[in-house]
């Protein structure tokens, strides 16, 4: 099973749905402090039932190459459930072709137990190292908050809920990507010293809204809608309506519960950090089987997700060295092989 440019851009695109709630959290001052409650009542909570539908649409740009061709739309489906307080998660993740309740086409996800887990077409499970450590580097937890800003309450007093109306920042999300693919990339010895990620174009020149809606009576979220544009490519300009609605929450643990301690400090920086590094996680492990479905045959695909993230990124080289110049072409090879899939996909379609 092939997986297109578009559908790993919808996995980045899930990744803003599960950490936009989290951003929410440090809005810029004189924002309404309704915004903020909604999500720490969602952190005391912590387990939720979950329905996303991404759609999204390819434009194909007025080229040579593209004539004859028109937009198409895409979707993408995921279901699960999640409880962040004892760290635990089960998700499927399906397109058009596929269905969740046959089991055909699904990408699968769960945690449990603190190890991560993942497998596609019912295939056994499979463990998935350490995919968290891409997606939550030991810097700054909140990095990736501001990246939710212009917060505006509408208030639909008929209906019983508020909807919180918000503009995504793609250089907030682009800092904290590269930022994240730094990390990595250091942890793992791959960036030579003295080099540094750019801000990748790609995401700086994202743009986007949202909405958030609250529950009036329980202060819980109840539906999030993104809208994403994609700067353009060589061939196409891709953008995405993400709608995700949240369901059954969890009771409040009480004080002399197990969870006692967790709900006592809920709200504190690290409280929030974990919360905010189980959510990286969904979408580490959904990236993870991204690659995996692409290379399913190589064992070498967790090093395929790292240089994945970097490949659209410039790299400003300060020192010349045989492994500085060893990853120049590591990542010139991967920029290639890029180019050429696309030009594929073209031929395809025609």
């Amino acid at each position: 099973m092939k997986i297109s440019r578009t559908f790993k851009i919808a996995i980045v695109l899930l990744g803003i749905v599960l950490l936009a709630g989290s951003q929410l959290l440090h809005a810029a001052p004189g924002e309404d402090r309704s915004l903020q409650a909604a999500w720490e009542a969602a952190v005391a909570r912590g387990g939720y039932e979950f329905t996303t539908t991404i759609q999204q649409t390819a434009h194909p740009l007025p080229k040579l190459v593209n004539v004859g061709l028109g937009s198409k739309t895409d979707n993408i489906y995921i279901e699960g459930k999640t409880d962040s307080h004892v760290e635990s998660m089960q998700m499927k993740l399906w397109s058009d072709g596929g269905s969740a309740a046959l089991g055909t086409g699904a990408l699968e996800i769960k945690v449990e137990d603190g190890k991560a887990y993942g497998r596609t077409d019912q295939e056994p499970w499979r463990e998935m190292d350490d995919v968290t450590g891409l997606f939550a580097p030991g810097q700054d937890a909140f990095g990736f908050l501001h990246a939710a800003t212009n917060v505006v309450a509408d208030q639909q007093a008929s209906s019983g809920y508020t909807i919180y109306h918000f503009d995504l920042d793609g250089v907030a999300f682009a800092s904290y990507m590269r930022d994240g693919a730094t990390a990595e990339l250091e942890r793992s010895g791959q960036l030579p010293q003295s080099y540094e990620l750019e801000l990748s174009p790609h995401f700086v020149n994202m743009t986007g809204s949202g909405e958030l809606w609250v529950d009036d009576a329980t202060g819980l979220p109840l539906r999030q809608i993104i809208d994403v544009q994609f700067p353009p490519d060589k061939y196409e300009q891709v953008d995405a309506r993400i709608t995700t609605d949240f369901a059954n929450w969890s009771r409040p643990a009480t004080a002399g519960g197990v969870l006692a301690g967790l709900i006592d400090g809920a709200f504190t920086p690290a409280a929030i950090a974990r919360v905010q590094g189980f959510l990286a996680a969904v979408l580490g492990g959904m990236i993870f089987l991204a690659v995996l479905m692409q290379y399913r045959k190589s064992r070498k695909f967790y090093g395929a997700l790292a240089l994945a993230l970097i490949a659209i990124m410039v790299i400003g080289p300060t020192l010349e060295a045989d492994r500085a110049q060893a990853f120049i072409a590591d990542q010139k090879t991967q920029q290639a092989t890029y180019d050429e899939r696309q030009q594929a996909r073209q031929r395809e379609a025609q």
